[in-house]
């Protein structure tokens, strides 16, 4: 992932240095380089594929519809499973309640890591909210992680309904690039957030692979490029992983 504008992610403030910047990117606590939290980039994920879904709502979306595409990739939680006030809740056994996709926190690549030892890991940019009656200024400042910075995104994905699951993957290619078109993080109505994602690798793992974790049991392919690319392949890339796990 690339950042294409500065990307603000926020981190608790550190104390009350007198002066000091307030709204502070979120940081590796033992490194204090920024990262990327996966519970950032999975809720932009999901909260722009739900749009996408045409499910507009002041809540997370939820159901048991068990070919809800939200729901089976990116997650249900208890609350979907309630019943109405005063029953008592019912689970489904017809429902296969487990989440599907994993996002791991996001850390700088070696090469971001050289540029930031140069020019620094974040940039302090300046605002100013105008009182548009009494014009008075309220200036602040902000860190955002800079422009250029690139960072190695990692997800896991479950094959829990054989084919059914495999042709999930477009889910969250889909969900990355509408990020994409929007913004990840805050701000971004204000132009920061913008990040493009691209040179994806897929490693398949078969059952037999956990308990003999050799090069047979495992198969990478590589997709070099953008997420554009990425589409046109995308066919390929489901029926590589469904001959590979014997599901066709």
């Amino acid at each position: 992932m690339q950042c294409e504008t500065g990307l603000r992610i926020g981190g608790v403030a550190r104390g009350g240095e007198i002066g000091g910047v307030e709204n502070i990117v979120v940081r590796d606590p033992f490194t204090q380089e920024p990262y990327v939290p996966g519970s950032s980039l999975k809720g932009a994920m999901r909260s722009r594929y739900e749009l996408y879904k045409g499910f507009v709502g002041d809540k997370i979306h939820l159901c048991k519809d068990l070919n809800c595409e939200v729901c089976t990739v990116f997650g249900r939680t208890p609350e979907a499973f309630k019943g109405k006030e005063g029953e008592a809740e019912a689970i489904s056994t017809d429902v296969i309640n487990l989440t599907r996709l994993r996002v791991r926190d996001a850390f700088a690549t070696d090469d971001t890591r050289r540029k930031w030892n140069i020019y620094g890991n974040v940039e302090v940019k300046g605002e100013n909210a105008i009182d548009r009656l009494t014009s008075q200024a309220n200036p602040r400042q902000v860190e955002r992680i800079p422009k250029g910075s690139e960072f190695d995104c990692g997800m896991s994905f479950f094959i829990f309904d054989g084919s059914k699951d495999v042709e999930r993957l477009g889910v969250i290619f889909t969900a990355l690039k509408l990020v994409e078109e929007d913004y990840l993080g805050g701000y971004g109505s204000r132009g920061y957030g913008r990040v493009s994602f691209r040179d994806f690798r897929l490693t398949i793992l078969n059952r037999n692979y956990f308990i003999e974790p050799i090069e047979k049991n495992m198969k990478s392919l590589e997709l070099r490029g953008s997420l554009e690319k990425l589409f046109v392949e995308l066919h390929n890339v489901e029926k590589d992983v469904k001959e590979f796990l014997g599901l066709v």
